[in-house]
């Protein structure tokens, strides 16, 4: 069995942050459920654009199939113990990039946000 996992990188005013996700997300409702994300928004206090860049990575042999939560904690050590970790036992198969405007509303905890896609 092999894995389907994605490094996702997203920027907004000079902030940035990094994390793991199953599959490919292509725009920002593939990582509505990604609790990085959502934090990542979260820290967000005005109107921006918000840039997401994906770098799309299969591990192992055989079947693929998405990665499960356990999985993408199991990578991220593996790249913190070993920062050449996906260049030399992963498959890169594709990146891309989209970007979406983001709108924190007033006095709510919650956001609303479009999207703008590349």
């Amino acid at each position: 069995m092999s894995i389907h996992f994605s490094l996702v990188t997203v920027t907004a005013s000079g902030y940035e942050a990094e994390f793991y996700a199953a599959n490919t997300p292509w725009s920002r409702d593939d990582l509505e459920e990604n609790d990085d994300f959502l934090d990542f928004l979260t820290d967000l206090d005005e109107a921006q654009d918000v840039s997401v860049h994906v770098e799309d990575y299969i591990y192992g042999d055989g079947e693929v199939e998405a990665a499960s939560e356990d999985e993408l904690a199991d990578i991220a050590a593996l790249v913190e113990n070993d920062p050449s970790f996906l260049d030399e036992h992963c498959d890169n198969i594709a990146d891309n990039d989209f970007s979406f405007w983001f709108e924190p509303e007033e006095g709510m905890g919650q956001s609303e946000f479009g999207q703008t896609m590349y």
